[in-house]
């Protein structure tokens, strides 16, 4: 008896933990969180010029973009965003999307900001030693989860 109530319950384990992987790989996949849906969410492009030669110097004042400018292999690139909060307390989640996410890093990517209250965030993009040149292109994405 107790090796059948063992075979039965087998399946039952092996569905249970499954599930359990299956949920754990959506969450932190970017295709669920455990926030809920965002009640809002902002998108920036982003965009960054590996020049030929290391000489070669540019920059962008524009606004209507992320711009890191042109920045050199094995070099770097700051730049800085300011988040208001006019509405609600809300939780922050920023994430770089695309050809330059790999090359983004955020100061602060996940964070509480109570209503009235602002925070500047700093972003790096770091170039390899090995990136080719051109233009890379990418998307800032902050969720506002309310």
């Amino acid at each position: 008896m107790a090796n059948k109530l063992k075979k039965n319950l087998l399946p039952a384990g092996i569905i249970i933990a499954v599930v359990v992987v299956i949920s754990a790989l959506l969450m932190f996949s970017g295709r669920a969180t455990p926030l809920g849906s965002p009640s809002s969410i902002s998108e920036f492009e982003m965009e960054l010029h590996v020049p030929e030669t290391p000489d070669e110097v540019g920059f962008d004042t524009g606004l209507d973009k992320i711009k890191f400018g042109w920045v050199p292999q094995g070099s770097y690139s700051k730049k800085a965003i300011d988040l208001a909060n006019d509405a609600a307390d809300a939780q922050v989640v920023i994430k770089a999307e695309g050809e330059l996410a790999k090359w983004v890093e955020i100061e602060e990517s996940n964070f509480k900001l109570l209503s009235g209250e602002s925070k500047t965030v700093q972003l790096k993009a770091v170039v390899p030693q090995d990136a080719k040149a051109g233009n890379y292109t990418g998307v800032l994405k902050i969720y506002f989860y309310r």
